[in-house]
């Protein structure tokens, strides 16, 4: 029983690393396309999905129907635009503030909170920035994205760019 029990776990064990190896490698049909572009996970989020992200974003064209995001380092003032494309959701690290937004061709939701409240916001399509002002993004997630919006470089909102 025991022996059953061991090459049981075994075979679950491998199954499933098949099963993540190939879940990395096949892509949605009419994903977009970033080969070559350059981009890499921002440092400390965590991702799902097939989520892509970019930092200092919105003056390249292939990221501009991408969903931007104006963010703000709450300890230095920084602000600079990360850009999410693709379906998936990510989870941003402490102290990254939401200023703005501006949908491009997605559609999803963001979480995070305005001093101590829980605060969301449902996006859509779009080529203008719709102000948030949170001292925390938390989560960003894309279900989906339609269209040819695009969205222009983010403002600062009054804001020094650090």
């Amino acid at each position: 029983m025991r022996v059953a029990t061991i090459f049981t776990g075994v075979a679950a064990c491998v199954v499933g690393g098949t099963q993540v190896a190939n879940a990395q490698e096949v892509r949605p049909a009419g994903t977009q396309d970033i080969q070559g572009y350059g981009q890499a996970a921002l440092p400390g989020w965590v991702y799902s999905g097939y989520i892509t992200s970019a930092i200092a974003c919105g003056n390249a064209g292939v990221d501009k129907p991408w969903l931007h995001v104006s963010t703000t380092n709450p300890q230095t003032n920084k602000i600079t635009s990360l850009c999410f494309g693709n379906q998936g959701r990510s989870v941003s690290p402490r102290f990254v503030g939401a200023r703005a937004e501006c949908g491009g061709t997605n559609h999803g939701v963001l979480t995070g909170f305005k001093n101590s409240s829980s605060v969301y916001f449902k996006f859509g399509p779009g080529t203008t920035y719709a102000k948030l002002s949170w001292s925390h993004l938390n989560t960003v997630y894309i279900g989906s994205w339609t269209g040819t919006d695009q969205c222009p470089k983010a403002p600062n909102f009054g804001k020094n760019a650090g």
